[in-house]
């Protein structure tokens, strides 16, 4: 594989990064300067700039540098993510198998979410996914579904931060009818995309909860939009199927 130029500051900072989470203490400022070899007020620029993500943690009274918050919620995420993957796998091909379409898992990540398991339909014509994709929070299902049990601080947030545009003529643009919608999703716990996020797919997704209400994930089905002409709403077998699926990973969650 030919080499690539890569980005000298950037791989410094990651280098001084990977050095604070490898190391078995916190370290100071001078330690990091004398590893890389570089003066202390340069090495403090960088750190200043992990320090603005999150990504390391500076203690005022001594001065030295841990692993940040957001590093910590990346591996709880990640070991959670894992974790329901292997727990929901049979609930996706058993609803798969009870719809004939294709079902995923999705997980929140920022303002968006990714599709961290599918399950292929083994029919001749079906919607085609494949984990590590991912939707907006507001025009899909699996994100709608999410978005909708969040706590309503948390809501907002993201909310706030949406660039909700129109990517097919059924998008929903407005923050306040979004928000209506999100009133029905918790009424019914389902949530629906009529072809919001592409033209030719729906979508059917019911939140996946924990103990505290909490939604730990997402699982739904997509659907080829031509096959059901009676719209997305009308597929009431099928609803009720993912709901039923949900509901049931849920109760497994909380008991677990």
């Amino acid at each position: 594989m030919p080499s690539q130029k890569l980005i000298a500051s950037f791989d410094k900072g990651l280098s001084m990064l990977e050095m604070v989470v490898g190391a078995e203490q916190p370290l100071r400022l001078q330690d990091i300067a004398n590893a890389m070899g570089m003066d202390k007020s340069s090495v403090l620029r960088f750190m200043a700039t992990l320090h603005k993500h999150d990504l390391v943690e500076r203690n005022g009274r001594d001065k030295t540098y841990s692993v940040g918050t957001k590093l910590a919620m990346w591996s709880r995420n990640l070991k959670a993510g894992n974790a329901i993957v292997e727990q929901v796998r049979p609930h996706l091909r058993r609803l798969t198998q009870m719809t004939r379409q294709t079902s995923h898992l999705a997980s929140l990540r920022d303002d968006r979410v990714v599709l961290v398991e599918v399950m292929p339909s083994e029919s001749a014509v079906s919607v085609r996914q494949t984990p590590g994709d991912w939707d907006p929070l507001y025009c899909s299902g699996v994100g709608k579904a999410i978005l909708a049990f969040l706590p309503a601080v948390e809501q907002r947030r993201l909310i706030d931060r949406l660039d909700m545009r129109a990517l097919t003529p059924t998008t929903m643009t407005s923050p306040e009818m979004l928000v209506i919608e999100l009133r029905s999703i918790v009424r019914d716990r389902l949530a629906f995309d009529d072809c919001e996020n592409n033209p030719q797919v729906s979508c059917i997704a019911a939140p996946i909860l924990d103990r505290s209400g909490y939604p730990v994930a997402s699982l739904g089905i997509s659907l080829v939009a031509a096959l059901h002409p009676g719209g997305i709403r009308q597929q009431k077998a099928l609803a009720t199927a993912v709901r039923q699926v949900a509901d049931e990973v849920s109760r497994e969650i909380c008991a677990a």
